[in-house]
């Protein structure tokens, strides 16, 4: 068992997620979850969550406005959603959403579209990202067990983010992988 702070961190985490917008959307109502392959900068991260909300005031389906969320999460997790209880993105809104999150990929350098890396909370309590392929040295190294808080952004859907999205690794997808 990892003696550690990832238990208070794990709580913080989640009591802000509780604290979205996307607590009054449709539990159905779908989510993108993209896990940037660093920390941002301040700055990056003010740039990101500005560029984000200019794209949501925008976002359109079938020339109808989408109500949707977009935003940085704990300055690691691009985070996007539409509220189907409003209106449902079509193929088009969706692709839009995906060429969004290309530009601040391509602006940023984050490997957004990398969905081999785990996003989990250390023993400090602090996010920290690992390729899946390291996954089994990491365990034999202690970095991080089966009780260890990952971020599991295969969740698609507004109820199982706000209720699943961090879990401990022996209870996730990632556990087949070691």
């Amino acid at each position: 068992m990892l003696k550690d702070n990832t238990s208070i961190g794990t709580e913080n985490y989640r009591s802000q997620i509780g604290e979205l917008p996307l607590a009054n959307f449709h539990p159905e109502s779908p989510v993108w979850i993209y896990l940037a392959s660093r920390p941002l900068s301040e700055t990056e991260a003010n740039d990101i969550n500005r560029a984000s909300s200019q794209f949501i005031r925008q976002w359109v389906s079938h020339g109808d406005t989408v109500f949707g969320y977009g935003g940085l999460l704990f300055n690691r997790f691009l985070v996007l959603s539409a509220n189907a209880a409003i209106i449902s993105p079509s193929g088009c809104s969706m692709d839009s959403s995906v060429k969004f999150v290309q530009e601040v990929d391509n602006r940023y350098s984050l490997d957004l579209f990398d969905r081999l890396k785990i996003g989990f909370i250390d023993r400090e309590g602090e996010i920290d990202t690992l390729p899946l392929s390291a996954l089994k040295s990491a365990m034999e190294q202690d970095t991080i067990g089966d009780e260890s808080p990952i971020f599991d952004n295969t969740v698609n859907k507004v109820e199982p983010f706000r209720e699943q999205w961090i879990k401990p690794l022996g209870d996730s997808w990632v556990k087949n992988f070691i």
